[in-house]
């Protein structure tokens, strides 16, 4: 930098840029009182239980195992669930990113792809498994507008017929987190 030259100015509001959004002061101590917060979901631990129990009728062999070489099988036979959502919201960017953040830190999740541009963001993050289905992938797709945002969640569980409310349930759970101020 040279003398007289002004720093730039990172206003988070603003910006799609999500990992730099996380990093700011404000959002990462967010993201941790939400992280703090996360308890295990009920369901999750009702499955561990469960395969705790039944794992000895089995010879020893977890069903979370069994499960887990299962569903690329059921996968590949063409067996899919899921749900998309398509919501307009009046909040700048950053916000409606921080929100996302905050709302996947107080939940089991791991990102797993993060793209940005001018006017975009694209995340698509896991959600582990529970009683009702195998993992679920998430991806949530952020549009700029003229008065607002696009966002467009979709929630997939490869593999079930079946999710038992689980792909819904999550995206009522990350539009509600979206939409809090």
């Amino acid at each position: 930098m040279q003398l007289g030259e002004v720093p730039e100015v990172f206003d988070w509001r603003q910006s799609y840029d999500f990992e730099r959004i996380t990093q700011s002061a404000e959002v990462n101590q967010r993201v941790t009182q939400a992280k703090a917060g996360a308890g295990r979901d009920t369901s999750s631990l009702l499955l561990d239980l469960i395969d705790a129990v039944a794992s000895p009728m089995m010879g020893g062999i977890s069903s979370l195992a069994i499960a887990k070489a299962s569903q690329p099988l059921t996968a590949k036979l063409g067996f899919k669930t899921g749900k998309e959502r398509r919501e307009f919201v009046t909040l700048p960017p950053g916000e409606v990113l921080a929100n996302l953040a905050v709302t996947l830190a107080s939940i089991e999740h791991s990102i797993t792809c993060v793209t940005f541009g001018d006017n975009h963001c694209h995340i698509r993050a896991t959600l582990p498994p529970d009683l009702r289905a195998m993992e679920v992938r998430l991806s949530v797709n952020i549009d700029g507008a003229e008065q607002g945002m696009w966002i467009t969640a979709t929630a997939e569980a490869e593999g079930q017929w079946y999710d038992w409310g689980k792909c819904q349930s999550q995206l009522d759970r990350l539009f509600t987190g979206l939409r809090a101020a």
